[in-house]
């Protein structure tokens, strides 16, 4: 069974879009998660790196920027690798499976894309 987790936060840049080997793409971007301490006034943050794979991944890198609160729901992924030297390395990333916009504080209303009127 697969454990899906949700995090609520804002990206700390612009999603990345890239390409693995076989040429199918990758958007990835890091995502800053508040926590509430003790003090209602206090919150600490954790970073998160996520990637989303192929068509989301390029419509995550189209429709939000640095800043967004956004809400991801995935999985923790455990990459592991050894490096030249023969030293093994392994980290998190949090595999998203879907991504949308927090409305909960919503930014200015986008303006719509009116003509110009003619005179």
């Amino acid at each position: 069974m697969d454990q899906q987790i949700t995090l609520i936060g804002n990206l700390t840049g612009d999603p990345v879009l890239d390409y693995s080997s076989t040429g199918t793409p990758v958007a990835r971007f890091r995502l800053a998660v508040n926590t509430p301490t003790k003090d209602p006034k206090v919150h600490e943050a954790v970073f998160i790196d996520c990637e989303t794979w192929r068509n989301q991944g390029e419509h995550v890198v189209e429709r939000v920027r640095k800043g967004d609160r956004i809400i991801v729901v995935g999985r923790l992924v455990d990459k592991s690798w050894t490096d030249d030297k023969g030293n093994r390395h392994s980290r998190l990333v949090f595999r998203v499976n879907e991504a949308g916009l927090s409305l909960l504080y919503p930014g200015p209303p986008p303006t719509p894309d009116v003509p110009p009127e003619e005179d």
